[in-house]
C-alpha cells in the first residue's frame, strides 16, 4: 500500500469522500441498530430473547467501549479505559436489574451478576492501576 501525495485532507475530492462517508454513516448506523434489535424475533429456535431496548443499550455502549479502545489506546491511558468500561459494566448491570431485559427471568439474575462481577473486578483493577497513574493528563 503506497501513500498517494495528491490527496491533501479536507481539501477537493477527499472533502468530498468524507461527506458520502458520513452521510452513508448516518443513513446506514440508526437502521442497522434498531435491525438488530428485532431481528432476534425472527429466529424461532432462539431460547434466550431480550427487549429490544436492552439490545440497542447494549450494543451502543460496545460501540462506545471499541472507540474508547481506539482513541485511548496507549499504556499510559489503561486507566481512562479501566475507569470508563467498569462504569459502563455498572451500568448494564444496574440496567439489567432494574428492567429484567430478558424474557427468561432466571437469566436475568444471571446477566446482573455477571456485568456486576466485570465491574467490580475492572474497579479492583483500576485502584490498583491507579496509585501509579500521571493524574497531571487531567488537569
Amino acid at each position: 500500500m503506497y501513500r498517494n501525495e495528491d490527496i491533501h485532507c479536507w481539501s477537493g475530492i477527499h472533502f468530498l469522500y468524507v461527506t458520502f462517508a458520513f452521510v452513508g454513516i448516518c443513513l446506514y448506523y440508526p437502521l442497522a441498530t434498531f435491525m438488530y434489535a428485532n431481528l432476534q424475533f425472527q429466529d424461532k429456535a432462539l431460547d434466550l430473547k431480550y427487549k429490544p431496548t436492552f439490545l440497542i443499550v447494549l450494543s451502543q455502549i460496545k460501540l462506545m467501549i471499541a472507540g474508547l479502545a481506539t482513541f485511548f489506546q496507549q499504556e499510559d491511558d489503561i486507566i481512562v479505559q479501566l475507569i470508563l468500561i467498569g462504569s459502563s459494566m455498572l451500568v448494564i448491570s444496574f440496567y439489567s436489574f432494574k428492567n429484567q431485559p430478558c424474557l427468561i427471568t432466571q437469566a436475568n439474575m444471571w446477566h446482573t451478576a455477571g456485568y456486576g462481577s466485570i465491574a467490580w473486578v475492572i474497579n479492583k483493577t483500576s485502584n490498583y492501576h491507579s496509585l501509579d497513574y500521571d493524574w497531571s493528563y487531567f488537569r
